[in-house]
């Protein structure tokens, strides 16, 4: 095992990170961490920290870091085409170079790319996605995003920012109000799901929708998930919405496939993640492949 090459795959999210070892390949994940996001850390800080747990996981795994040949993130923020993130709110980051920073730190060529779109092209890859050139990725976690794949390409906008649905007004905002509130991320976001069920903070998202006793809340959240992917709908015209991240249950994608049937005469086909919670380290993991490719070719 430890003369396979190795490719590492990142996941950093609102509340917690995935960290994934996978062979070069055969894409086979070698091995898995997950641990809490440091919201207050800095890009710098974050980039050593990847690398200690990484450390820690390929010698409890015996892998050898000689093997490494590129790494790949996932982050939850805008990024250019230089791997720059613009801004990433919920970790208070803005202008990072971070790939620059990645690549520093583990020494090899690294990939950085929007969360969002990093689970869309995970989808595209390995998921339900493979044979689709129209497609949107809906996550629903700790904030809400899109990833938007058009005409076989991933669409980011003119500002890197295309994909930003938790942004959506879910209706028209009082000028006495602050801008950003009442927007989805406000409504749908696995906080204010908690929030709005009377739920401790501790208690995961995805288990107050499937609570009897939150009811309620369940159908307002499938009415506002499906708001938004008629609203997406009627611009973009998808063939498919993949629906991930850890709010992403059956339950609520009954709900709201059924919302959706009853408003668009042209429909999407609506299923929920062949990836799961991993669909964004997908992403990443195939990010880092094709640096991997292009520094060979560059050779």
């Amino acid at each position: 095992m430890g003369q396979r090459s190795l490719l590492i795959a990142v996941d950093i999210g609102g509340t917690k990170t995935a960290l994934m070892v996978a062979d070069a390949h055969t894409h086979e994940p070698l091995a898995l961490e997950r641990f809490k996001t440091d919201t207050d850390a800095s890009p710098e800080a974050t980039a050593q920290v990847l690398k200690q747990h990484f450390d820690d996981l390929l010698e409890r795994e015996g892998l050898s870091k000689r093997r490494i040949r590129a790494i790949g993130a996932a982050v939850p923020g805008q990024v250019d085409h230089f791997g720059n993130i613009l801004v990433a709110g919920n970790l208070g980051w803005s202008d990072a170079p971070f790939r620059d920073l990645l690549a520093q730190v583990f020494k090899v060529p690294a990939f950085v790319e929007h969360d969002a779109n990093s689970a869309a092209i995970g989808e595209r890859w390995k998921g339900h996605a493979t044979r689709i050139d129209d497609f949107v990725f809906l996550a629903l976690g700790t904030g809400v995003g899109a990833g938007l794949y058009l005409g076989g390409h991933l669409h980011r906008g003119f500002h890197h920012a295309a994909g930003e649905v938790g942004n959506m007004l879910l209706r028209r905002r009082s000028a006495s109000k602050p801008a950003g509130e009442d927007n989805l991320n406000d409504a749908v976001g696995s906080k204010a799901i908690k929030e709005r069920a009377g739920a401790p903070p501790d208690v995961p998202a995805k288990d107050v929708l499937e609570d009897p006793d939150s009811a309620r809340v369940a159908e307002r959240v499938a009415d506002e998930v499906a708001a938004a992917i008629i609203n997406i709908c009627t611009v973009v015209d998808p063939q498919l919405v993949v629906v991930g991240g850890g709010t992403a249950t059956d339950a609520l994608l009954t709900r709201v496939r059924y919302r959706v049937g009853e408003e668009l005469q042209f429909k999407p086909e609506i299923l929920r993640s062949a990836l799961g919670e991993e669909a964004q380290l997908y992403g990443a993991l195939f990010g880092a492949l094709g640096v991997m490719h292009h520094q060979r070719e560059a050779a």
